[in-house]
């Protein structure tokens, strides 16, 4: 199975979405870049959801609605991407 970059993942989710939708986007991106940089493999929902809710973005629980299911593509992608 090929892997998406998930910093491609971002650009193209964040090209086809609204404002708000970018800006949660952005958090989320941001949350799982500092995860990677401190060698996390936590890329759970739980996780990205609290330090996205801390930085004003979605909350955990928002990630677990199916209208969320970009965010957790990205955060998925990340999991992987931290994996290989």
């Amino acid at each position: 199975m090929p892997t998406i970059d998930p910093t491609q993942l971002f650009d193209a989710l964040c090209a086809e979405s609204r404002p708000q939708k970018q800006h949660n986007l952005q958090i989320m991106q941001e949350v799982c870049v500092e995860l990677h940089r401190l060698g996390s493999k936590d890329f759970s929902l739980s996780t990205v959801g609290r330090m996205s809710q801390e930085r004003g973005g979605l909350s955990k629980r928002a990630l677990y609605n199916s209208t969320s299911q970009d965010f957790k593509t990205l955060i998925r992608s990340w999991a992987i991407f931290v994996t290989i």
